[in-house]
């Protein structure tokens, strides 16, 4: 199968990358010839690779586009040209918030009231002074989050962090561009650069709370939930346990951070429930049971709850 690297084209596109390379390889497709690897002269992978520095023709009608960043963020997704059906995955559990926790506004500058925040812990932890502004604010809110409910029970490869705001890393990557902008003989400071991702905030906090499951981070105009429906079906196809989600925003001095802890919980039948129902009627009610149509014997069963009280 013949492979390609679309970076040498279009540089580093920072949150675009993913979206702009997906783009390209959906043209890619459509058009029935990939483009060839910019700069590749020869593979050192002891792998035979069908890797060229020359436009290639596929003859395929799918491909698979893959991405990997900062902070754990490595993701693949199927392109497909045909239309193809997809089995619902069976709804294995219900997710249930155990916990939120939404990081109080202040009238101090923001880094005087994080680092207040921050020493409350009693924490000798220097990196946090290193993190972005964005990183501090989910570090104290995913503490006191985990304080109200820790997920100590769940394993490490059944957690997640779903995180979503509207600036993206845009106030990291404003203070990289001053750095650039002195023309320093050192050049750009990795420590600046390196947050230039929103889901690094999150990747820090995998790192730190051995979150080894699912790290995503979207960015929306407003908060649509979003995060907390996708935290939802993680849990409820039975791909996590447990999941940290919500919204994690910060701009210049302006900051939202509001998160809950969702955790699974057995999920009971719809016939379940209402066979539970079925117990609260009095005997002589019971053969209303016996009816086959479940939509109307649902009906019945609540009027006759009513009617009990």
């Amino acid at each position: 199968k013949p492979l390609n690297s679309l970076k040498g084209y279009i540089g580093h596109t920072l949150g675009a990358s993913g979206i702009v390379e997906a783009i390209l390889s959906a043209e890619e497709l459509k058009s029935g010839y990939i483009f060839g690897t910019k700069g590749f002269t020869s593979s050192d992978t002891p792998h035979t690779l069908t890797l060229s520095a020359e436009e290639q023709k596929i003859e395929g009608r799918c491909c698979v586009k893959t991405a990997s960043g900062f902070g754990g963020c490595n993701a693949a997704i199927v392109l497909d040209m045909e239309p193809r059906t997809r089995a619902i995955p069976e709804r294995t559990g219900v997710a249930k918030v155990v916990a939120e926790y939404e990081l109080p506004q202040s009238d101090m500058p923001f880094a005087e009231f994080i680092r207040g925040e921050f020493k409350s812990f009693g924490e000798s932890n220097m990196k946090f002074y290193k993190m972005s502004d964005m990183s501090k604010a989910l570090y104290v809110a995913v503490e006191r989050l985990l304080a109200k409910q820790n997920m100590a029970d769940v394993e490490p490869t059944r957690r997640a962090i779903v995180l979503a705001n509207r600036s993206a890393s845009l106030d990291a990557d404003v203070i990289h561009q001053q750095i650039l902008n002195q023309h320093l003989a050192e050049g750009a400071s990795p420590a600046a650069f390196v947050y230039t991702l929103a889901n690094v905030a999150a990747g820090e906090m995998c790192i730190r709370h051995k979150i080894q499951g699912d790290n995503t981070f979207f960015i929306d105009n407003e908060d649509c939930g979003v995060e907390q429906e996708y935290a939802r079906a993680l849990i409820e196809r039975g791909d996590m346990d447990v999941v940290i989600a919500g919204w994690c925003d910060y701009l210049n001095e302006n900051w939202r951070v509001n998160i809950k802890l969702l955790k699974q919980f057995p999920f009971q039948s719809f016939s379940h429930h209402l066979n539970i129902l079925y117990f609260f009627f009095p005997k002589e009610k019971r053969k209303e049971r016996k009816m086959t149509n479940f939509n109307l014997k649902l009906m019945k069963t609540v009027s006759l709850i009513s009617k009990q009280k």
